[in-house]
């Protein structure tokens, strides 16, 4: 019994990984595009942790750093819904891409 209870947590923290991930890519595809408004990362992120998450991201972070001028990183944080007491299997995220600009 405790082996299928292992089991299932692993899963979840692995579906946890890929709702942050997509949440990461797409929170920076919205950040890039040109004129786009940074709080435009963490509406998208936030919003598909939500909607495709279901839950399984709980506390879900979005933050939107710029190294550069043009380069944007998203990263989205969370913890895994905990199925087994005391285990808390931390989820993190990253995504980048280049600022779009318009050159005329």
């Amino acid at each position: 019994m405790i082996m299928m209870v292992v089991v299932v947590q692993l899963a979840v923290w692995g579906w946890a990984e890929q709702v942050a991930s997509a949440a990461a890519r797409r929170g920076v595809d919205a950040a890039r595009l040109a004129g786009a408004d940074p709080q435009a990362a963490q509406n998208t992120a936030g919003l598909i942790t939500s909607q495709i998450g279901g839950g399984v991201l709980t506390d879900p972070q979005v933050t939107l750093t710029q190294t550069s001028p043009t380069l944007l990183t998203v990263t989205v944080t969370g913890t895994a819904i905990r199925y087994l007491p005391g285990l808390g299997l931390h989820v993190t995220a990253r995504a980048s891409g280049v600022r779009e600009v318009i050159r005329p």
